[in-house]
């Protein structure tokens, strides 16, 4: 569940692996020799190029940096007072980890570094009203959405949601579609969730089964099994009652899942664990 750190997050170059103790014969070519002391703080990771150190303790985030923020104040010019904060992620208590966690991902990293339940930590932050937190979920969300027109019984397009850490992705399938089309800005997202004008319009959430393996071939887009996302592909009728047996449909037409957020999805930096 712990974030894997490749690169360097001071120069962007592939970083090495430190090893200790007493080695059998030289460092391979993505290993540097740390010595024979190991600490629970000694570095894992290093860079060849710059010289960062990183990894401490298992670690592949930083447990030590300053946050600062804008908090309300009457007494202060424009009702505005900064203030900074200097945080070390190693000494806080669980209880102030989940505290800083609605807004930064590394607390989180840190809460399951301590053995805690990645589950448990997700259901923690699903449990707050909405906006509380950042959706961050540590393991694996997925969502699909069919967008159903109930006068033709046509599936006029199918859009999945994943969201995992900080990265969120968006893609959409439409009859006539060889692959699944990721949106790469916000306005192409907009587009293709409010693209669909209709007053017979209906939205489906279904199940997608990820273990299904297609028999397709190259040249055929994803189905994942589901009945629904054939015949779309088919150009054919579907009814209700089909779809029913697949997901369940909403009162009133959703555009997608409050956990996902477009703005992360086209935000997504090379280094998405520092904190912000």
């Amino acid at each position: 569940m712990l974030p894997k750190i490749f690169n360097c997050p001071e120069c962007d170059t592939r970083l090495k692996d430190v090893v200790y103790g007493l080695l059998a014969g030289p460092p391979a070519d993505n290993e540097v020799a740390g010595g024979c002391e190991w600490s629970d703080f000694a570095p894992t990771k290093v860079c060849p190029k710059c010289g960062w150190e990183g990894a401490l303790g298992g670690r592949s985030w930083p447990i030590e940096f300053t946050r600062r923020t804008q908090i309300f104040d009457e007494a202060a010019p424009n009702n505005i007072r900064n203030e900074q904060r200097d945080y070390n992620l190693s000494t806080m208590t669980d209880e102030d980890l989940f505290e800083l966690g609605r807004g930064i991902i590394t607390a989180r990293f840190e809460l399951v570094h301590r053995g805690l339940d990645a589950q448990a930590i997700d259901d923690f932050y699903d449990g707050l009203e909405i906006g509380n937190a950042r959706d961050w979920p540590l393991i694996r969300k997925d969502a699909c959405f069919i967008f159903y027109n109930s006068e033709t019984q046509l599936v006029e397009q199918v859009c999945t949601y994943s969201a995992q850490r900080t990265m969120h992705e968006f893609q959409y399938l439409r009859a006539g579609f060889e692959e699944w089309e990721f949106a790469e800005t916000l306005s192409d997202f907009r587009d293709v969730v409010f693209g669909m004008k209709s007053p017979s319009l209906q939205v489906w959430e279904i199940d997608l089964d990820h273990n299904h393996e297609a028999e397709d071939d190259e040249s055929e887009a994803f189905h994942y099994g589901s009945k629904a996302i054939k015949a779309m592909l088919a150009e054919e009728r579907i009814t209700e009652d089909e779809l029913s047996r697949e997901g369940d449909k909403y009162d009133l037409p959703i555009s997608w899942p409050h956990w996902f957020d477009s703005g992360m999805m086209i935000n997504f930096v090379a280094n998405p664990f520092a904190p912000h």
